[in-house]
């Protein structure tokens, strides 16, 4: 009866405590926590992943939007498989969106620890 009970339980509360619903702001803030523990080598890596991601993202989301890059953070949080999980964008824009949905997409990252989250900043040069 026990054992029933809590599969009854189980069933009218779906697990939505293990996926974390979390604010741009607060994804930003594990980005900026996690990011500043890595060793200098597994930065080295994440750099290097996020170059790569630039170098392909950029002169799509130009092409698809028509629009040039405007200021833009994205934060994603990536499983231990690599795959990225969840995605936030620091404010609406048409190239914002773009590059959001190419580094859910393309982003190729394998983190040692999980959850990872990493931010990809972008500031026009004034």
């Amino acid at each position: 009866m026990k054992v029933l009970v809590t599969l009854l339980v189980l069933a009218l509360f779906p697990v939505a405590s293990i996926a974390e619903d979390l604010s741009f702001s607060e994804a930003k803030a594990r980005s900026d926590r996690i990011e500043a523990e890595l060793s200098s080598g597994e930065m080295s890596q994440l750099l290097e992943a996020q170059g790569r991601l630039a170098g392909s993202a950029f002169p799509h989301c130009i092409s698809s939007t028509g629009s040039l890059p405007t200021d833009f953070t994205v934060v994603v949080r990536i499983d231990g498989d690599g795959r990225i999980s969840d995605s936030w964008l620091d404010k609406d824009s048409v190239f914002g969106s773009c590059f959001r949905a190419q580094m859910a997409q393309d982003f190729q990252f394998v983190p040692s620890e999980t959850p990872f989250f990493t931010s990809f900043e972008y500031k026009n040069a004034p």
